[in-house]
């Protein structure tokens, strides 16, 4: 997550080296770190890369793959690229706050793509105030990418927010008729796992919880203000049958139907 890092642009970044690398398709760069932070821009290809510890990162054409200092990781190239690969030297304040790898959506800033491909093709130079050029550039290339990165996270962030909301509000509208929380998944036209992981994180509960929940409050209604049996009612609700709705009925309000009905 980049979401709250501190992007000042006096953060006092510099510039390391900068060099092209041209894996082929199926290429395995075999495990390895750098002292310095690494940011590398896939020009054409994509592949994984993974940690020492196991995690994995995939990324595709135009991403750019960022690493922290002495993060050991290992790279399979699915397809022929070129690795655009630049090095930092980031100050303690701001390192501390970015994760150890993190890889961002395709790239379709031409300003930042273009210099990442200059400082790739530069050498440090002997002269202090080239050096500080540099150093400029390489700070304008770090913010330029973790701007960009947290502009593309929020922009996920707020589709999967709407896509659980719509999830929810289907639920609302047609628990009597759903088979399966896996049918709004199919309704919504998404992945059913990631609509799962998701919706407690926006939601609050999980996709089950709320089916139940919505079928709980029409239930309540109903007991209320008409005199449907508990069978009538479990049908008419969506619960296979009774005796599963006085389950969840009493699991939810500490009371069976007939108890509720008795109070109202």
């Amino acid at each position: 997550m980049t979401d709250g890092i501190d992007l000042k642009p006096n953060a006092n970044i510099e510039y390391v080296t900068g060099w092209i690398v041209r894996p082929r398709r199926g290429a395995h760069c075999p495990l390895h770190q750098h002292m310095s932070w690494e940011l590398v821009f896939h020009q054409h290809g994509s592949g994984r890369t993974t940690l020492a510890d196991g995690r994995v990162f995939n990324y595709e054409p135009k991403s750019m793959v960022l690493y922290g200092a002495q993060v050991e990781h290992e790279q399979h190239s699915y397809r022929n690229d070129a690795n655009h690969c630049v090095h930092l030297q980031l100050p303690n304040a701001l390192a501390r706050q970015l994760p150890d790898c993190m890889v961002s959506p395709p790239i379709r800033d031409s300003d930042l793509i273009s210099n990442v491909i200059s400082l790739c093709h530069t050498r440090l130079p002997k002269s202090g105030m080239a050096k500080q050029a540099l150093d400029h550039q390489a700070s304008f290339v770090l913010l330029r990418y973790l701007q960009y990165a947290q502009q593309e996270e929020r922009k996920t962030d707020s589709s999967i927010q709407q896509q659980t909301q719509r999830a929810r509000q289907y639920i609302q509208e047609n628990f009597r008729r759903i088979d399966s929380v896996r049918d709004v998944a199919r309704h919504l036209k998404v992945g059913y796992d990631n609509l799962r992981k998701q919706f407690p994180h926006y939601q609050g509960m999980s996709l089950n919880q709320c089916l139940t929940q919505a079928r709980i409050q029409r239930a309540e209604q109903l007991l209320e203000h008409s005199t449907l049996t508990c069978a009538e009612i479990a049908q008419m609700t969506g619960f296979a049958n009774e005796r599963y709705f006085n389950t969840c009925f009493k699991n939810n309000t500490g009371k069976t139907p007939g108890q509720y009905r008795k109070q109202t």
